[in-house]
């Protein structure tokens, strides 16, 4: 999940839904009283004109991928702003008096990404408070801009989308689960060692992304989130990867599940709750084994379980029907899984880097279906790889 588009979704379907775009400020100011949405993107702009202040009928204003160095205080005359988008620019400061701006609903103030944002951001760096008072405020997205802190105010909020990403905070207030309209929540890539035992009070989270932290527990209460639907754990510090996994098998609503570099060893029996998995990634861990009961994925689209040390893959996989792409590669196999002939719907496998494979069983030879196959590296002698294409002939493999 990475939210970078040029033009946010807010202020596209702004532009569908209503008439007055302009993307000139003179042509907009020519037309005040029509224009709705001004698209300035990518105009190189060092700062804003005062003029801009006459379109006080404007709605939408996108500013981003320009040169501002500081937050443009030309536009807080504009009272019927509802989407304001700064990103791709210079400013490291949020002035307090954007809470001037009551209508606004989506705030867009991402900085643009510098290879080197962690050692450069040095200053601690928190919210303005009154940025909470806006009550009208349901987005907000402040990526790669230094923050370590956010304010407990944020239990004023009435945001439902908060896109936190690529900052050094440290640790999220209590009052962040506090927030009863919390759909999404977005803190990838900062420095969070834990998460609040109040998680649980977010009974309308649907996505959580906390990916690249240096968490070393997960509250119980990550369990009761009923609603969630995509969690991304990925690259964290648990101290007890196996027994911190097994607290989100709980969360049985989920659609995506990213515990990718985690150190797993063990995927306890009770993963197969999560019934409703459409993607999986269980990459660079320590697997040994699955257990039986991944069977009752039956809805799963996607398996990544790349770079882990498995040998043989469970009979009960022939019941994940659904199953359109695997990634086995960087493993231990000896053997091409049979129980993988008997995915229909399974179009393509990477099996590449397993250099000890040596066999495939007959069945191979009856997976009409598939499109793509990465036998790069395997111990496949090339007159088992002609052997592979002349059976397969819509495939294309890759060695």
């Amino acid at each position: 999940m990475r939210y970078i588009f040029i033009i946010p979704v807010f202020f596209v379907q702004s532009v569908f839904a209503l008439g007055g775009v302009y993307t000139s400020l003179s042509e907009a100011l020519a037309n005040p009283a029509s224009a709705k949405t001004l698209l300035l993107n990518g105009k190189n702009l060092s700062q804003i004109p005062k003029s801009i202040s006459a379109l006080t009928e404007l709605e939408y204003l996108d500013l981003s991928n320009n040169q501002l160095k500081v937050f443009p205080k030309e536009i807080l005359m504009l009272s019927k702003l509802k989407g304001l988008n700064l990103k791709g620019n210079q400013i490291s400061v949020i002035d307090s008096d954007i809470v001037q701006l009551k209508n606004l609903e989506a705030l867009y103030i991402s900085q643009a990404l510098n290879n080197n944002w962690q050692e450069t951001k040095v200053v601690e760096k928190t919210l303005p408070p009154q940025l909470f008072d806006l009550c009208a405020l349901k987005t907000l997205e402040i990526g790669n801009f230094g923050l370590t802190a956010i304010p407990s105010e944020i239990i004023h909020a009435n945001i439902e989308e908060l896109y936190l990403f690529n900052n050094l905070i440290r640790e999220l207030p209590t009052e962040t689960f506090a927030v009863g309209t919390l759909k999404v929540l977005d803190v990838s890539n900062n420095q969070l060692t834990q998460l609040p035992e109040n998680i649980g009070y977010s009974s309308r989270l649907k996505i959580l992304n906390v990916n690249g932290n240096k968490i070393n527990r997960l509250p119980d209460a990550i369990a009761s989130l009923k609603a969630l639907t995509y969690l991304h754990l990925a690259a964290n510090a648990f101290q007890q990867p196996d027994v911190e996994v097994k607290k989100v098998f709980q969360c049985t609503s989920l659609l995506y599940l990213n515990l990718s570099a985690l150190k797993i060893t063990v995927a306890d029996a009770s993963i197969g709750n999560l019934n409703r998995l459409e993607e999986l990634d269980m990459s660079y861990n320590k697997l040994t084994v699955l257990p039986e009961t991944v069977g009752k994925f039956s809805h799963l689209l996607r398996l990544n379980l790349a770079r882990n040390n498995l040998k043989d893959m469970p009979e009960s996989m022939r019941e994940m029907t659904s199953l359109n792409i695997i990634d086995l590669s960087y493993n231990e196999f000896l053997v091409f899984p049979k129980t993988l002939t008997a995915l229909t719907e399974l179009k393509t496998i990477d099996i590449s880097f397993n250099k000890k494979m040596t066999a495939f069983p007959p069945e191979v030879e009856q997976m009409s279906g598939l499109k793509i196959m990465n036998l790069a590296k395997t111990g496949f002698t090339a007159a088992q790889q002609i052997k592979f294409r002349d059976s397969l002939i819509s495939c294309n493999f890759i060695l």
